[in-house]
C-alpha cells in the first residue's frame, strides 16, 4: 500500500474528471476514500465526503488508510470527537505513518 504523500499530486477537479472517466464496474475502496477526501476538502462537501469514506471502510475495514481520510473528513466538518475516535479506530489495524501524525 503506498502512502498519500507518495501518490502523483493532482488538484480535486482533475481527479474527479479522472474518477468519473475512468470508474470501473466495482470501484476499489481506496479510490472511493480518496474521492472522499477529495470531495471534502476540495469541494465542501463533507456529507458526500463522510457517506465515501464509510463505504471504503465498510468494503475495507482492515485498512488505515481509510480511517484516515475519514477522520481528516470529520476535521474538516469541525467534528474532532468522532475524528479521533476513527484515527484511533484505524490505528488498531496498522501503524500508520498519517494516523500517528494527527
Amino acid at each position: 500500500m503506498r502512502h498519500p504523500d507518495c501518490a502523483p499530486q493532482m488538484n480535486s477537479l482533475e481527479s474527479s474528471n479522472l474518477f468519473h472517466y475512468s470508474v470501473p464496474p466495482v470501484v476499489p475502496a481506496e479510490s472511493l476514500s480518496v474521492l472522499g477526501l477529495s470531495m471534502a476538502r476540495d469541494k465542501g462537501d463533507l456529507l458526500q465526503g463522510i457517506a465515501l469514506c464509510q463505504e471504503a471502510i465498510r468494503r475495507a475495514p482492515e485498512d488505515p488508510l481509510h480511517y484516515f481520510h475519514l477522520g481528516k473528513v470529520y476535521l474538516l466538518a469541525r467534528k474532532k470527537h468522532l475524528a479521533l475516535h476513527t484515527f484511533r479506530k484505524g490505528l488498531k489495524y496498522e501503524d500508520h505513518r498519517g494516523l500517528v501524525c494527527e
